[in-house]
């Protein structure tokens, strides 16, 4: 049901074709990196499926440089600047330790974490896998793993290191030689397996997840072979620039218990069903000067994407947080945010469809807050609002349990 004092919000609901292959950019950073995501039943058990990040988009869309360990240790404004557009990512590798990064990653591990341009994890603890893109040396690399005694392997392009005892103790936790300035496992004490191949590092805990990530990269099936998630990443390939996505299935975002208790409509029956979904993310993207939060669902045509589309949009009008007991349209205006269109997609290779619900937000300034405290506003927060409130269990809009 749209409420009177929501009529001024710009909304679209149409379907838009894809464009030719041929005018399509030859390659996506977002499914090469899903190349080496194993296309199996393990990979489908975890929450969320799979969490990219490029790190250099997230600075370009704040307007600013790779900082370095010296600015940080002088608290630069450009250091003060990351940290606010880094605030606003919730995917890819965790900053707990980033201080400690900054003093020690690349003596324990071989390069520095300013050296990542992008990263993808997916899988559950304690056998998630890491896929990370940068500007690596592999010799360097080599050294510092040698320097703690693993071992090394090389066959073609790849090299796996293994810790001392082998590949298949990097699960194995050694709270004594804890170093948390080692990003893979190092806050447990962990020494995981690597892999090196020119332009990426791979890891995990578990050498079968390993092995599993050499093997795709080999040949066998990906996560970017997956027509959904190859319609996804065309059609976000569109949107403008990707700083970062996070794909779910939709039994672990779309099933709630007293669902109706989550909207603020007397009349539940004025919902209509959303069509079950085959893969649901959240993405954060940049185009024209603005910070634009999507939310998309994967079906199979193009009517049935239209049709979920519509209910998204009506949903969101009257939907209420369970847990702050507030409107998602304030939370979201709260960011300087507002629903601005409601869409679907179809991409022509794969005939997948995509229904999308676009929240955009004018990209925050580089000047600090008027508290004060030299702060500045972060990026992305209505993707974070987004992220946070699946991870509540309160994104209700998912829902496709609505009793009728």
């Amino acid at each position: 049901m749209l409420t009177p004092a929501r009529l001024g919000l710009f909304l679209l609901i149409t379907v838009l074709l894809c464009l030719p292959a041929a005018a399509q950019e030859d390659t996506n950073p977002l499914l090469d990196l899903l190349a080496f995501v194993p296309d199996t039943p393990e990979v489908y058990e975890a929450v969320p499926l799979v969490g990219y990040v490029d790190y250099r988009a997230v600075e370009s869309a704040r307007g600013i440089t790779t900082p370095t360990a010296r600015d940080f240790a002088d608290r630069t404004e450009l250091s003060s600047l990351w940290l606010a557009a880094m605030n606003g990512v919730a995917s890819g590798l965790p900053l707990d330790y980033f201080m400690m990064y900054l003093e020690g990653m690349e003596e324990v591990v071989g390069f520095s974490w300013f050296d990542i341009n992008r990263a993808l994890t997916f899988g559950q603890p304690p056998a998630m896998g890491t896929v990370l893109k940068g500007d690596f040396d592999a010799d360097h690399i080599g050294a510092a793993f040698a320097a703690r005694e693993y071992t090394a392997e090389t066959t073609g392009d790849i090299t796996v290191l293994c810790p001392p005892d082998g590949c298949d103790t990097g699960q194995r936790t050694n709270l004594p030689s804890r170093n948390p300035a080692n990003p893979f496992g190092g806050e447990l004490g962990r020494s995981e397996p690597m892999a090196l191949l020119p332009g990426y590092v791979l890891n995990s805990a578990s050498d079968a997840v390993l092995t599993a990530m050499i093997e795709t990269h080999q040949g066998e099936t990906s996560l970017a072979d997956n027509p959904d998630f190859r319609a996804a990443a065309a059609v976000l390939s569109r949107k403008g620039l990707l700083r970062q996505i996070q794909f779910f299935k939709p039994e672990d975002v779309g099933q709630f218990e007293q669902a109706p208790a989550y909207f603020s409509s007397s009349d539940e029956t004025d919902f209509g069903t959303l069509p079950l979904y085959r893969l649901m993310f959240v993405a954060d993207t940049v185009k024209d000067s603005e910070q634009v939060a999507l939310i998309g669902l994967v079906y199979n045509d193009a009517e049935t994407a239209k049709a979920a589309a519509e209910e998204l949009l009506a949903r969101v009008q009257v939907a209420q947080s369970f847990v702050v007991k507030r409107s998602f349209l304030e939370l979201i205006e709260e960011r300087g945010a507002q629903v601005s269109a409601a869409y679907a997609e179809k991409d022509g290779e794969t005939g997948r469809a995509v229904a999308l619900l676009e929240i955009r937000a004018p990209l925050p300034d580089n000047t600090p807050q008027e508290d004060g405290a030299g702060r500045y506003t972060a990026s992305g927060l209505a993707f974070r609002l987004l992220v946070d409130a699946i991870y509540r269990r309160d994104l209700i809009i998912l829902a496709t349990n609505i009793p009728q």
